[in-house]
């Protein structure tokens, strides 16, 4: 865990430098960015589109926040940007 947690930070990062905004509230995004690589994600991205959507894999991530947390004995609710904030 402690890994993925120092992947996801570096690729966020990588992503913020490369858009200008920060994903790191959006689990879908987050998702997307670690599956494929920030870099990968810039390539594909024009910042004329606008924001960023998430791969299969980033929503697939976001319809699972409630049960990570779980799993991982975090208490609350995750906040997400789902689709209407991209």
């Amino acid at each position: 865990m402690d890994l993925a947690s120092v992947v996801l930070n570096f690729e966020a990062a990588v992503w913020e430098r490369g858009a200008g905004y920060s994903i790191r509230q959006d689990a879908a995004m987050l998702g997307t960015v670690y599956s494929q690589g920030a870099d990968f994600c810039l390539e594909r991205w024009s910042r004329n589109a606008g924001r960023a959507a998430p791969n299969l894999f980033g929503r697939w991530i976001e319809a699972q926040v409630p049960a990570i947390l779980r799993a991982i004995g975090v208490d609350g609710h995750a906040r997400t940007n789902n689709a209407a904030n991209r």
